[in-house]
């Protein structure tokens, strides 16, 4: 398994960048619950640039997507991301 940490330890430091830019460019532009287009298009984007096989409005839902890396035997991984503003609030929990 220290393998397997060391790679994905590796693909983080790698991608660091271009996560961080990502997140920066999904807070700066904040989206509603299941109008969040901005963000899953960016985000599709990006992992589609990686090697990713990206499956849009997954269970009908026009924002939800599924994105698969397919490297053969070994363990599943899943992310799963919450990154919609609350209205009248933004991206913040309500700290003034």
């Amino acid at each position: 398994m220290s393998e397997l940490n060391d790679a994905i330890v590796k693909a983080v430091d790698r991608l660091g960048d271009e996560l961080e830019q990502l997140s920066h460019r999904i807070h700066a532009n904040p989206e509603l619950g299941y109008q969040e287009v901005k963000a899953a298009g960016w985000l599709t984007e990006f992992l589609e640039r990686h090697g990713f096989a990206v499956e849009r409005g997954v269970a009908g839902v026009e924002t939800a997507f599924r994105a698969t890396l397919a490297m053969g035997d070994g363990p599943t991984i899943a992310i799963l991301c919450e990154y919609d503003a609350l209205p009248q609030i933004g991206h913040a929990c309500g700290h003034n």
